[in-house]
């Protein structure tokens, strides 16, 4: 990532004001970080004017040894410098500077062996000077800061013994996750590149679950404070994580076994996510059985947003198109010879379709015919009396469906009223017992549906060819010589 993608990233999360509070316990190199990245990073980006020339004077002393050199927060500089970046982003910047948790082997917060009285802006009386510092680092936390940096130190700055600054930390770290406030750690080292500080580092991060950056606050330059930015956007919150999936995904029933178990992996997923340091692929060997592959497809730091992308296995979506299509699908070959087949039947009935429709309501429908199917016959000169003029005809078919009621009974003979009413009884009972009881009642050996199909059947067959053929020349002159009015005698 560039640089200034970086901080146009922070300023979109930021909304273009960025107060970094620089805490953690005395004597770990808060001040010595607030100037190199003054240095470095503002100062450098600021307008010529009175408002950069402020900002040097107000650069915080900083010094080697035990001595605690801070006495109260400060912010640095007083107004929020704004600054333009290489692509011309603006943004507002200040740094907020405080004492820090006390440590034993700190020199200064006590005076000859009793603790110092301070006199603080939240008091109109004094106060000891452990309670101002916690006081005053709280606040930095709590109600001054949007992004936070902790700075802690393994003793070599400073000659006091790592121990010392262990519960300061805890407490500087614990204050933050309580606040929800991004942050990030920086260990203060003389030697950040050798095996003891990336032990201490890795120790760190498993202890509390953060991001640790081991550098040499008094040497860091612009790449360094590029990198730790970048870090601090991955501890932004998320904001939205989406799940691509196959488009045939969607069309699963939320009670399909498939879209279950993929909807609880993703719900799994996201509770493990709260920032975006948290955004990873799990193993596969953690995978549900449904899911082929899963991907982190983008992770927008600006925006606080995680993409997922899912692909599930192949035979899913082979039985899918099964279940959809009625028939077994295997491959692709046979799925596209299926839409091939599909394209063409519906092509068919497209042609019926408002016919079958009009049937539907009112019992006849017509097809009228394509004009592909309409023969026209060569013009011929024709006369009418002293006048002559040309004619010529066209033909073609059209499709009548007529809907027609076909009507068949039951009547067996069974034998006295008493026999005839035990049947009813029978015939009443095997409905109620299921759905299609009626249709599975056996009466002398064969089922009511066997019985009312062949009765059916028996009544369609009436209409023989000879009949089919006279309907269709009646239906011609009805059609084509008549003025709407039909007779009808049935023989």
């Amino acid at each position: 990532m560039k640089e200034f993608h970086i901080y146009k990233d922070i300023r979109q999360r930021t909304n273009g004001e960025i107060y970094l509070g620089v805490v953690g316990p005395v004597r770990t190199g808060k001040s010595t970080f607030i100037r190199r990245f003054m240095e470095e990073m503002v100062i450098p980006h600021m307008e010529d004017g009175p408002a950069k020339t402020r900002s040097k004077d107000e650069l915080p002393q900083a010094a080697s040894g035990k001595n605690i050199m801070t006495t109260e927060p400060k912010f640095i500089p007083t107004e929020a410098a704004k600054i333009f970046l290489e692509d011309k982003t603006e943004m507002k910047i200040r740094l907020i500077d405080c004492v820090g948790f006390l440590i034993p082997g700190a020199f200064g917060a006590t005076e000859e062996e009793k603790e110092r009285l301070v006199h603080t802006p939240w008091f109109d009386y004094d106060i000891p000077f452990s309670q101002a510092a916690e006081l005053g680092t709280r606040k930095v936390i709590e109600e001054h800061s949007t992004v936070g940096i902790v700075v802690t130190t393994d003793g070599s700055v400073t000659g006091i013994e790592r121990a010392a600054y262990e519960e300061a930390e805890k407490k500087t770290i614990e204050e933050l996750k309580k606040h929800q406030k991004p942050f990030v750690v920086v260990l203060n080292t003389k030697t950040p590149y050798t095996l003891a500080v990336k032990q201490l580092t890795k120790k760190l991060q498993e202890m509390y679950k953060v991001t640790v950056v081991p550098m040499d606050c008094a040497s860091m330059d612009l790449e360094d404070i590029s990198q730790l930015m970048k870090k601090i956007l991955f501890e932004f919150p998320v904001c939205q994580v989406d799940f691509e999936t196959p488009g045939w995904f969607d069309v699963l029933e939320l009670s399909s076994p498939v879209k279950k178990a993929v909807i609880e992996f993703a719900q799994k997923v996201m509770n493990q996510i709260s920032c975006m340091r948290d955004a990873k692929v799990p193993e596969k060997e953690n995978l549900p059985q449904q899911i082929s592959r899963f991907v982190l497809e983008e992770t927008n730091l600006a925006q606080g947003k995680i993409v997922y992308e899912i692909s599930l296995k192949e035979e899913l979506y082979f039985s899918l198109a099964s279940e959809c299509a009625g028939f077994l699908l295997t491959s692709q070959k046979q799925l596209f010879d299926a839409l091939a087949e599909y394209a063409r039947l519906r092509s068919q009935y497209q042609k019926v379709q408002s016919a079958m429709e009009s049937v539907a309501q009112k019992g006849y429908g017509v097809v009228t015919p394509e004009r592909k199917q309409i023969n026209i016959s060569e013009p011929i000169v024709v006369r009418h009396g002293s006048r002559y003029g040309v004619r010529m005809k066209a033909t073609a078919p059209s499709i009548h469906m007529i809907q027609s009621m076909v009507e068949t009974e039951i009547a067996p003979i069974v034998g006295s009223e008493q026999q005839a009413k035990d049947l009813v009884d029978y015939i009443e009972s095997a409905a109620q017992k299921e759905q299609d009881g009626i249709w599975n009642t056996n009466i002398f050996g064969k089922s009511i549906e066997q019985i009312v199909e062949d009765g059916m059947n028996a009544k369609i067959n009436q209409m023989t060819d000879s009949c089919q053929q006279k309907l269709q020349d009646a239906l011609k002159k009805i059609i084509n010589d008549s003025n709407g009015g039909i007779v009808c005698i049935i023989i």
